[in-house]
C-alpha cells in the first residue's frame, strides 16, 4: 500500500513527461536509505533541469514516513501549494525517529 493514496491535496499541475527532461521535480531522499543509495536522487536530478533534492537526516526508506521532520514536511506542502523548490541538496534535520527498542514517534504514520 501507499501511504500517499489517501491524501486529498494535488498540486496545481500534473506531470506527464517526458522523464529525462525539463521539470520542476522535488525529490526526496534520506541520508542512509537502506534501498536507494543517495547518489540516485542526484542522479535523477540531473535529468531534470530546476529539479531539487531534499536530505531528510534520517535512516530508512521514504524521507516522509521513516521519521518526522517538520522542515522535510514545509517543503513539501510548498511545493504542493505553489510548485516552489528549495536550493538543490537542502538538508533538513529529523526531530524524532524510531528507535530499538522500538520508540514512537508522534506524529509518524503508524505510530
Amino acid at each position: 500500500m501507499l501511504a500517499c493514496t489517501g491524501w486529498l491535496v494535488a498540486p496545481p499541475y500534473a506531470f506527464s513527461g517526458p522523464f529525462g527532461g525539463p521539470a520542476p521535480l522535488l525529490i526526496l531522499s534520506t541520508r542512509t536509505d537502506h534501498a536507494t543509495p543517495l547518489a540516485n536522487p542526484f542522479a535523477l536530478s540531473r535529468l531534470h533541469r530546476g529539479s531539487a533534492v531534499v536530505v531528510q537526516e534520517s535512516v530508512g526508506y521514504c524521507a516522509l514516513l521513516s521519521s518526522v521532520s517538520q522542515c522535510t514536511y514545509g517543503i513539501v506542502r510548498e511545493y504542493f501549494h505553489t510548485g516552489a523548490l528549495p536550493a538543490n541538496g537542502t538538508v533538513c534535520e529529523a526531530e524524532c525517529a524510531p528507535g530499538i527498542p522500538y520508540k514512537a514517534c508522534p506524529g509518524l504514520l503508524g505510530s
